[in-house]
């Protein structure tokens, strides 16, 4: 790994593309935006490449400091809704159900349970570290390819 000076980000602007939908970012319904290999490359200097640098130079904000943010600010709400549902597909959820919070994700008509918590900090919790393990898999897979690829597979 080369020791280089990449230009600074603020937490809030690291944070901002951890919490950015990356289904929206995937299936081009916000063309206008960068996603986060694009964002990440931006921030290097001329001739480096993301496989020179490590993700933690590039995203060194820790999970509590994400949590702190969204407490503060609320998750963006085309990636994680917190309201009552309606069926807005490719989005995580979420909702009270009596003394439980149910987190899940609604794509084309199904629902993919991610668990059941006992608090909403609990849920949103989980969705953070869900949310900052995409955001590094997206990253990881923009230099190496697939981050686990398959024993004997051919390129």
């Amino acid at each position: 790994m080369a020791n280089v000076n990449i230009k600074a980000a603020s937490a809030d602007e690291q944070i901002r593309q951890i919490l950015y939908p990356y289904g929206h970012r995937r299936l081009g319904r916000t063309p206008a935006a960068p996603d986060i290999r694009q964002w990440a490359e931006s921030r290097l200097p001329a001739g480096l490449a993301l496989g020179d640098v490590r993700i933690g130079d590039l995203l060194d904000v820790s999970e509590g400091d994400v949590l702190d943010y969204v407490n503060r600010h609320g998750f963006d709400p085309r990636s994680v809704r917190e309201d009552d549902f309606d069926w807005i597909p490719e989005v995580f959820w979420i909702l009270e159900d009596g003394a439980r919070f149910h987190l899940f994700y609604s794509e084309r008509g199904t629902i993919r349970t991610t668990g059941w918590f006992a608090s909403r900090q609990d849920a949103r919790r989980e969705m953070v570290r869900e949310l900052m393990r995409a955001a590094k898999r997206q990253l990881q897979m923009s230099v190496w390819g697939h981050p686990n690829p398959i024993p004997g597979a051919k390129d």
